[in-house]
């Protein structure tokens, strides 16, 4: 049997590193695993690889576990076995599409409102049991089972006791939340632990409604009681729902580790199928201001990792900060960059390059895997583009030609039938990450159950998923900065083009009054036409102060490539004479889009002075207006055969597009803070 090694995979949050590396790197084409070990054992055997138990004030860890099998200590776990689990494989992927299709519906700002599913139902969790502090006095974190963790929420003056509660973790959710006191039956779900009382909290309090706090929910939070405390609720993609009121109190994990005024929700009614097993709620470890990776920065520098058990009687651990004991393994590690949305910040997400199968790479395009894949805790399996999928799918088959075909399961088209079979060998599987960071699957990151654990996405261009059966036996660190300290940065075009590498400071000079000196990234600078592009260090930053142009620029785009435009920043004093000749729309902003686009509402459109027959509410989804997209794109009501510079998109519920082809002689003015976007005609 194949070794087990151990992966470390490293991602820089700060801007852009995930890094992975191999301990069997010299792993062969094949791996022979005796079928035994497939089934499922009545004992639990412990870690197979635990951090150190070195204190440090920065670093606290904790073990994970299934919530199901020898190793959970809920209750459920005596009557819920491994079988019981295999049964209802295709119940658990089909929960597990769900959560992948409401991600990939976040990426692309087409969810409804609806707010981030933070875990699918049955196997696809790790919980972590913890201790609270209630009436004051530090808890501790006895364990993080399966890939839920447990979170505590209350604590005050030392020498109280602490409460312990069970959680799922999930690397795919913002709002951190446990069931409170009042939480009847059935609008709550049955627990291991007593449920969190507020009452019994000297440092618990309700989050008001007027605090910034409460403000810095977004769309997670709904309203306000009648007493004026802070409301919070999540919808997750399966339908399951929890809300309550959003609240503080200190978060303890271990005797260095007491979270003073960690916010999280504490919830008095939820509902769904992803509350299955009797775990107190969930710890957020997403990219989003409300998680407890982001309210932690100070303490453990935006750092987390975990190694998910490869089995139901292992256990896995999750850490927070880096343990002195393992920063020495940092240099060690390879790494790819990690992309970030301002869309949906709460995910995180690594470019696949190439997969690897028996020692040969698929004749996949790196251009295939653009679109990017979300790597997350609580997403079971990987998905991949289509055509990455069948070249895996059919490189797999080729290699497994000796065992029997078995039926489908949900979506796992690619399975087997092991009876009687003693041992089997299987290609070995590896991921190549941007950078050239590889990452040799271990055989449980291969098979759920008898089946293949990769699924197709609907098309090459949407994300794909590294879902956590590829994690297994893996470490995975998310880091907040890279190894050298220095920010990256990370950006992903459409067009599958990329560019990575440090964020910088430096000054930008664009003329003789324009220069930035304050420290800060880059900025761009109102200059003349004509004038050249000059990025010099200077040698006293901050020596003249910088000048600020109220957000607000503006362009006139050529008709031609034998005429000149021109851009501008700020308002020059002999333009600011014309701006009441200008026509002007509101530029619209909006809580669930990208602040990265400007949109217009288009109302209608005139045709040889005739007014098109379209109702002003086709146009209701707006248009994003920008410099670098060519043609306009509207609803297909308005589209018109030939050559014309427009074209539908692909329903009237999309965004269409104001290109650069109708902003020709256009002057355009993008005043930020007047929320407005103006034109005149004829500029240039």
């Amino acid at each position: 049997m194949t070794p087990l090694g151990l992966l470390l995979v490293l991602l820089v949050l700060c801007s852009s590193i995930i890094v992975a590396h191999g301990g069997d790197a010299a792993a062969g084409a094949y791996m022979v695993i005796a079928t035994s070990t497939m089934k499922p054992k009545t004992f639990c055997s412990g870690h197979k690889v635990a951090p150190g138990d070195v204190p440090s004030p920065n670093s606290t860890w904790a073990p994970l576990h299934h919530p199901y099998g020898p190793c959970s200590p809920a209750p459920s776990s005596a009557n819920s076995t491994a079988a019981d689990v295999a049964a209802s494989m295709a119940d658990m992927v089909d929960d597990d599409q769900r959560r992948a299709d409401y991600i990939q519906k976040r990426l692309t700002g087409a969810t409804d409102d609806k707010q981030p599913m933070a875990f699918s139902s049955r196997t696809s969790q790790f919980v972590m049991s913890g201790q609270v502090v209630t009436n004051g006095g530090l808890g501790s974190v006895h364990h993080l089972k399966s890939l839920s963790t447990t979170a505590t929420t209350n604590s005050a003056p030392d020498g109280t006791s602490a409460v312990t509660q069970t959680v799922i973790i999930d690397s795919g959710s913002d709002v951190s939340w446990v069931q409170c006191k009042p939480c009847p039956l059935p609008m709550c779900h049955r627990q291991r632990d007593p449920l969190f009382d507020p009452a019994m909290s000297t440092t618990y309090a309700a989050v008001p409604c007027t605090s910034a706090a409460c403000a810095q929910l977004g769309p997670y939070r709904r309203g306000c009681s009648a007493n004026a405390q802070c409301q919070f609720g999540i919808n997750y993609g399966d339908g399951s729902t929890a809300t309550g009121t959003y609240s503080f109190d200190d978060l303890t994990l271990g005797p260095y580790d007491v979270i003073r005024g960690f916010r999280f929700g504490c919830a008095h009614a939820d509902r769904g199928s992803a509350f299955d097993y009797d775990v107190a709620g969930s710890l957020a470890l997403g990219g989003g201001s409300q998680s407890l990776v982001q309210q932690t920065a100070t303490r453990y520098g935006r750092v987390f990792s975990y190694c998910l058990p490869p089995t139901a009687s292992s256990l896995g651990f999750l850490v927070l900060g880096v343990p002195p004991e393992r920063a020495q393994l940092i240099p060690s590690f390879v790494s790819t960059p990690l992309l970030s949305s301002s869309m949906a910040p709460t995910f995180y997400r690594v470019l696949l390059r190439a997969i690897i199968v028996a020692g040969r790479p698929l004749a996949v395009p790196p251009a295939v895997f653009s679109a990017s894949s979300v790597i997350d805790s609580s997403t079971i399996i990987s998905r991949l583009p289509p055509t990455a999928y069948q070249a895996l799918r059919a490189a797999f088959r080729s290699a497994m030609t000796m065992y029997r075909a078995a039926p489908p399961v949900s979506i796992l088209d690619t399975c087997y039938d092991f009876t009687g079979v003693r041992s089997i060998t299987l290609p070995s599987i590896a991921l190549v990450f941007d950078g050239g960071a590889t990452v040799n699957l271990d055989a449980a990151g291969i098979l759920l159950g008898s089946c293949l654990a990769f699924a197709p996405t609907a098309s090459d261009r949407m994300p794909g998923f590294i879902g956590n059966v590829q994690q297994k036996t893996l470490e995975v660190v998310y880091d907040g900065c890279s190894a050298n300290a220095q920010c990256q940065f990370g950006i992903n075009y459409g067009d599958g083009s990329t560019a990575t590498g440090t964020y910088s400071f430096d000054d930008l000079t664009l003329g003789p009054y324009d220069v930035d000196r304050q420290g800060l990234p880059l900025r761009v600078r109102a200059r003349r036409p004509g004038k050249h592009l000059q990025l010099r260090r200077l040698r006293h930053p901050g020596a003249r102060r910088r000048r600020a142009y109220g957000r607000v620029f503006s362009y006139c785009i050529p008709p031609s490539p034998s005429s000149l435009g021109f851009i501008t920043l700020g308002v020059p004093p002999q333009r600011a004479a014309l701006v009441p000749t200008f026509v002007s729309t509101p530029l619209l902003s909006s809580s669930s889009m990208p602040p990265t686009f400007y949109r217009v509402l288009l109302r209608a459109i005139i045709v040889a002075g005739r007014p098109l027959p379209v109702p002003p509410t086709v146009f209701s989804t707006s248009s994003v207006i920008a410099s670098t997209t060519v043609i306009s794109q509207h609803h297909p009501a308005q589209h018109r055969p030939g050559c014309l510079a427009f074209a539908p998109t692909a329903t009237d519920r999309m965004p269409g597009f104001i290109g650069n082809v109708q902003q020709r002689t256009l002057e355009v003015v993008y005043d930020v803070p007047g929320k407005a976007i103006r034109f005149r005609s004829a500029a240039c």
